[in-house]
């Protein structure tokens, strides 16, 4: 993953040039589309709801996610009562702990396990263990879809993550996997590339302090910007 992380930092320091990041903030400024009208007001619903486990208010939060779909989540909540609760309780308690962590002072280590040895992972936070990506994908993969595949629900799954964490997690669909790889073919590892990539970018990136002055006048996640 480390090569394709190189490429994707490439990329990302030859787009995000000052004038490329200050005609995207303009045409956000500008343009009342269902995105640019919705983003706030998804985040600020998402902070008001942090903490509650009750379906119905995660019922709410999968439909918010869905409306930046093109499609309904007829597989969403497919599961018993007593898995959803389970599930949610697993999303729970990372958004509690990881809801105001960024990206660019995360940190990361290597996981040292059998599984996926050797992986790129977050850092312990707060106390937490350290932690993979997929590990907060996975319990999404499962609210959303019944059951969960890292490769084809990144763009469901990342907005998910993306509300809940909008400082930590970017958000990955077609458009953003074409414009960086050069298909929409979106896979864990390249995501996985992406995030990892993002983080360096912000800690080393000369336009790093123009993003994230940006985002705190617009009141937006760094993480949007560059989106």
């Amino acid at each position: 993953m480390k090569d394709i992380k190189g490429r994707i930092l490439l990329k990302l320091n030859n787009t995000l040039t000052n004038n490329a990041v200050e005609t995207s903030v303009n045409r956000f400024r500008s343009q009342n589309n269902w995105y640019n009208l919705t983003y706030r007001r998804f985040i600020e619903r998402f902070n008001e709801t942090r903490g509650e486990t009750h379906i119905g208010v995660w019922v709410e939060r999968v439909a918010l996610v869905y409306s930046w779909l093109p499609k309904i989540p007829l597989s969403s909540f497919n599961r018993s009562t007593d898995d959803l609760e389970k599930i949610i309780s697993c999303l729970n308690e990372l958004e509690l702990i990881f809801f105001d962590a960024n990206l660019s002072s995360i940190g990361n280590t290597a996981y040292h396990g059998p599984k996926y040895h050797g992986e790129t992972i977050f850092a312990l936070y707060k106390g937490y263990y350290d932690v993979a990506i997929r590990e907060f994908l996975s319990p999404a993969g499962y609210l959303l879809h019944n059951k969960p595949s890292l490769d084809t629900q990144l763009s469901s799954t990342t907005k998910l993550l993306h509300f809940i964490c909008p400082r930590l997690f970017p958000i990955f669909d077609s458009k953003v996997c074409n414009q960086l790889y050069g298909t929409t073919n979106q896979t864990y590892k390249k995501y996985h590339a992406y995030v990892f990539a993002v983080q360096e970018f912000l800690n080393i990136s000369e336009v790093s302090p123009y993003i994230f002055n940006i985002a705190k006048k617009m009141d937006l996640s760094p993480l949007y910007i560059i989106d």
